[in-house]
């Protein structure tokens, strides 16, 4: 999510205290000044400078956001049951790589797999993924699918990220 940063200016004018009073039909103009009496807290300045130090800060954050790994979806990856697809709705246009993370059952070790968001499209294309042995799978910008497996293989379980 992007975050437009507003630059904010103050306002300038020849008589910045100046109202016009219009009273059953007849107008004079006036200056107005503070008469607030003792003033126990004095507050916080509402300028230029203020609010756009503010929007720095909401623009900082936001990219901080932005910048993190965002959980996409999580599910078992196999050739040989109904669990081969992991799908996400979420829009990952505003990053630059999928992180796949399968985890082997049979060696107890997690293999991470990148992926670059660039190579994807709406049409889905195959990568071998490296674990223990070839897996190949079928990416698009929406869902993950095993479709080959060297090996005697029944699913892994998988987690994929946006970063």
């Amino acid at each position: 999510m992007a975050f437009n940063k507003k630059t904010w200016t103050d306002r300038v004018s020849q008589y910045p205290n100046r109202r016009t009073i219009t009273e059953s039909g007849t107008t004079k103009t006036v200056t107005v000044a503070r008469d607030e009496g003792t003033v126990t807290t004095v507050g916080d300045v509402f300028d230029a400078l203020t609010m756009n130090d503010l929007e720095t800060r909401i623009y900082n954050e936001f990219n901080n956001v932005n910048s993190k790994p965002m959980f996409l979806a999580a599910g078992t990856l196999s050739t040989t049951s109904a669990y081969g697809t992991i799908t996400w709705a979420a829009d990952i246009s505003n990053y630059s790589q999928l992180q796949i993370y399968t985890w082997s059952p049979s060696t107890w070790t997690c293999y991470k797999n990148t992926i670059n968001i660039s190579e994807l499209s709406s049409t889905a294309i195959s990568k071998s993924l490296t674990i223990h042995t070839a897996v190949t799978v079928s990416i698009s910008l929406t869902s993950i699918t095993a479709t080959y497996y060297s090996g005697s293989w029944t699913g892994m379980p998988t987690v994929i990220c946006a970063v």
